[in-house]
């Protein structure tokens, strides 16, 4: 249990002498304590270039931005309750960017700049945030819940507006109980919301064409019933099942086509955005099968199905039906040292057309000699488009990391990243090199 307090509880003059009193005796890396709470801050501080800031798909352009991410960690756990809370702000303030004059179009020419565009790459809105309870954890029924929360600023094709980001909130609400008949099995049952929110400059919507503003494309509430069941045969391996089934809704039917085709389309021809169900079945085998090898393998049997808005349409929004898989093989190589190779295919709802089917094969690893932490990926996804708007794409993301401990509390980072896109639609394809160099530093 948590450690016990007087009958009484104590004034505010007490519990800041108490804060003051544990921060004063903890060293740098020790972190904040406080009774049963662990409070652990972090700032990371560093500089990120990207040889192609607007994923463009001819002329990109280059730029570097200084990244400032102070975040936070706390934690209170007892014999039989556990509390968490994590979270992270962003702030970017863009340095350089290559900057052609001849590019911009002749009504902007007067207030579009180097120095404005740059200006306009700023962010100082992303940030996470993710709060757990995990209640009762040594009885036979326990409960869960957790709150996770992101905003993100994602740039897009869109070089000639004061917000060239498309602006996406998530909020992910879990919940249910947790039953253990016995030490080996667990039953987890309950349900989740999800609030998407997804926002474009005005170019982007049916509203007057006016790149000056920020404006609401659409939200989606997603919520439904899960359970899984665990079965452990071994100490570190186990039997597994999970099921859901998921409404999915939409606040606005019809979408503007600018979004996927900002230079073909026409500003006020919308595409259908059908709101739809989706259940997903699977089970396998999760956990160690040797000393050295650890395994994720579960197969199982997915769909979705979308409302038909336009009976007279030839696009087919009958929906599908998906076979899915989740495998991944790990080895550990020697303490310090793993590798993973792994493949998943599964299906997802998207803002823009009905939804995303998917192939995606990973490879990746990490070591660390001595103070020198080394870490590598590399992903491919097949991805398969289709509704309104029907594409197919490869996607691929490799990334080198590098950390070089200077310290228990202070460390060097830097990391090398090149993704890139080639799709059925030439107006989405690019390639871009990242670099990023920065220091962390943790109390």
């Amino acid at each position: 249990m948590f450690s016990s307090v007087s009958p009484l509880p104590p004034g505010p003059v007490a519990l800041f002498a108490l804060a003051v009193s544990s921060v004063a005796l903890a060293e740098p890396g020790d972190h904040v304590r406080v009774g049963d709470v662990e409070i652990v801050p972090e700032l990371d501080v560093g500089f990120e270039y990207r040889s192609n800031v607007y994923h463009e798909e001819v002329d990109p352009q280059a730029g570097g931005n200084l990244r400032v991410a102070p975040r936070v960690g706390v934690n209170a756990q007892g014999e039989d309750h556990q509390f968490s809370f994590a979270g992270e702000y962003e702030a970017r303030k863009q340095l350089f960017l290559t900057f052609d004059p001849a590019s911009v179009p002749p009504a902007l020419a007067e207030s579009l700049d180097r120095q404005v565009a740059t200006n306009n790459l700023n962010r100082w809105s992303d940030f996470t945030a993710d709060a757990r309870a995990n209640l009762f954890r040594q009885s036979m029924v326990g409960f869960e819940v957790s709150d996770a929360a992101t905003y993100r600023n994602n740039v897009i094709d869109s070089d000639f507006t004061d917000s060239p980001y498309m602006t996406t909130f998530r909020n992910t609400l879990l919940g249910g109980m947790r039953f253990r008949p016995s030490g080996a099995v667990e039953i987890k049952a309950g349900g989740a919301w999800q609030h998407d929110d997804y926002r474009v400059p005005e170019f982007f919507t049916f509203a007057e064409l006016d790149p000056n503003e920020h404006d609401p494309f659409n939200s989606r509430n997603t919520y439904g019933p899960q359970a899984d069941l665990v079965w452990s045969f071994f100490p570190n391996t186990a039997l597994v099942f999970e099921a859901s089934y998921q409404w999915l809704d939409w606040r606005v039917e019809q979408v503007s086509s600018l979004l996927t085709d900002p230079t073909g389309g026409a500003l006020l021809d919308p595409i259908n955005k059908a709101d739809s169900t989706q259940l997903r079945l699977q089970g396998g085998l999760r956990g160690r099968i040797s000393q050295k090898l650890r395994t994720d393998l579960l197969v199982g049997y997915g769909q979705g199905r979308y409302e038909d808005l336009d009976p007279t349409s030839a696009v087919d929004t009958s929906g599908l039906q998906n076979f899915l898989v989740t495998a991944q093989l790990g080895y550990l190589i020697r303490p310090g040292s793993q590798m993973a190779i792994g493949y998943r295919r599964d299906f997802a709802d998207v803002f823009f057309t009905n939804y995303l089917s998917s192939d995606f094969f990973y490879l990746q690893g990490e070591t660390k000699v001595s103070r020198v932490e080394l870490a590598a990926r590399y992903g491919l996804r097949l991805e398969r488009y289709r509704g309104p708007v029907s594409r197919d794409d490869v996607f691929g993301r490799g990334a080198i990391e590098g950390r070089l401990l200077l310290s228990d509390w202070a460390k060097l980072m830097g990391s090398v990243l090149y993704q890139s896109r080639f799709s059925s639609d030439d107006l989405v394809e690019y390639d871009d090199l990242g670099l990023m160099v920065g220091a962390s530093v943790l109390y």
